[in-house]
């Protein structure tokens, strides 16, 4: 039976010293959760002598515990910290993997210190260029780093199916239960029109199926402000648990939506596109994953922070259906 972790310091100590991963006279003083993140249970945990991360995948959504989830994912984005360690430039922009328990699904990471994630973006701090050039860099070099097409790990095929659903599926059902007028008064209206536009939907399917299948390139998989960690003049990426081998339009159609989410201008996705053109990226597949992600992060369950009202919502909402639609 799996071990599951807990905040309990001496039940942590009694872990970590049986996994050879602390001395023997080495003990857990503090332990707390480390951000906000939704899939898994992710510990800041601070020795006599060190301070490091805990990362446990449960059979379940640590922030939704009603949703099971793929308790190997933790195994998977172990592969990718793995492939990642062997190239200098994503190195650098990513904490270092210092353990991995695969029975118990537990990775202990370098602890990064204090840095805020850039969920900071939805209320009008826009990204700077700097920062965007260090994430694009990122994904510069990740969609140039060789991989084997026959690493089962890396199809990820268990969290697709799962992120599919929520992302593909579940936003555009017309009674799927959700009360959209919680987050904002009005959006449950918009929401109806949205699911009863069945061209659209037939779109959206169609970029489902472009998801679920396999591809050659390696992909972050949730490359979006919760994944970005901002250290002084460095940015780090983070949670790659929904890698996979895929297009990489997938990803860079996930970064233009979160920045146009937060209020950045609509110009900026022809300057991501330039910025990474040597890649030779379809330029209506990106628009087209762009719009279905900001539909499903206004309509779905992956609520963000967002500081819009119904009419910003409404205009965006109208811009992701013409991007989907366009092609």
């Amino acid at each position: 039976m799996a071990l599951h972790l807990n905040l309990e310091k001496k039940d942590l100590s009694r872990y970590l010293q049986g996994s050879g991963w602390i001395d023997s006279n080495e003990t857990v003083s503090h332990v707390s959760k480390a951000g906000d993140g939704n899939m898994n249970l992710t510990l800041r945990v601070q020795t006599n002598s060190r301070q490091f991360i805990l990362k446990q995948s449960r059979p379940w959504v640590e922030k939704y515990p009603h949703i099971e989830a793929p308790q190997d994912r933790i195994l998977t984005e172990a592969c990718f910290y793995e492939i990642a360690s062997r190239n200098f430039h994503l190195k650098k922009h990513m904490p270092n993997m210092i353990h991995l328990d695969q029975e118990n699904r537990i990775m202990m990471l370098e602890d990064l210190g204090n840095c805020p994630d850039l969920t900071t973006v939805y209320h009008d701090q826009t990204l700077q260029t700097t920062q965007l050039d260090q994430l694009l860099t990122f994904l510069d070099h990740l969609y140039a780093t060789s991989v084997s097409s026959n690493e089962n790990k890396l199809h990820n095929r268990e969290m697709r199916t799962l992120n599919h659903f929520h992302i593909f599926v579940f936003p555009f059902e017309p009674h799927n239960g959700l009360n959209l007028d919680q987050h904002c008064h009005g959006l449950s209206r918009i929401a109806s029109h949205v699911c009863s536009n069945e061209p659209l939907k037939k779109k959206i399917a169609d970029y489902g199926k472009r998801y679920l299948a396999d591809g050659d390139t390696l992909l972050h998989g949730d490359f979006f402000p919760g994944s970005w960690l901002q250290s002084e003049n460095h940015m780090y990426v983070i949670d790659p648990e929904f890698c996979f081998l895929g297009p990489k339009e997938f990803d860079v159609g996930i970064l233009q939506a979160h920045l146009l989410l937060a209020k950045h201008p609509v110009h900026i996705m022809a300057d991501i596109l330039e910025k990474l053109r040597h890649h030779h990226l379809i330029s209506h597949h990106v628009e087209s994953f762009c719009g279905i992600e900001m539909l499903r992060r206004l309509l779905g369950v992956a609520q963000l922070p967002l500081s819009l009202n119904l009419e910003e919502r409404e205009y965006r909402i109208e811009l992701a259906m013409e991007m989907i639609l366009s092609e």
